[in-house]
């Protein structure tokens, strides 16, 4: 379940990343140390959103 929590973060912060000049380049990665948890994640990589949108965005992937 986390790993799939995971991708979907991936895939959420690695959406505005397409949208740049080089659609190619590297996607993030959230490596996940212990006592992390969804919330945390979400305010620290993508700090300039709410986390609880961050979480809703990923819980309907």
């Amino acid at each position: 379940m986390l790993v799939l929590v995971l991708a979907g973060l991936v895939v959420l912060l690695a959406a505005p990343a397409s949208q740049a000049a080089d659609p190619a380049g590297p996607s993030p990665t959230v490596v996940v140390q212990s006592g992390d948890t969804l919330w945390s994640i979400a305010a620290r990589y993508v700090p300039s959103d709410d986390p609880f949108a961050t979480i809703d965005e990923i819980r309907r992937l």
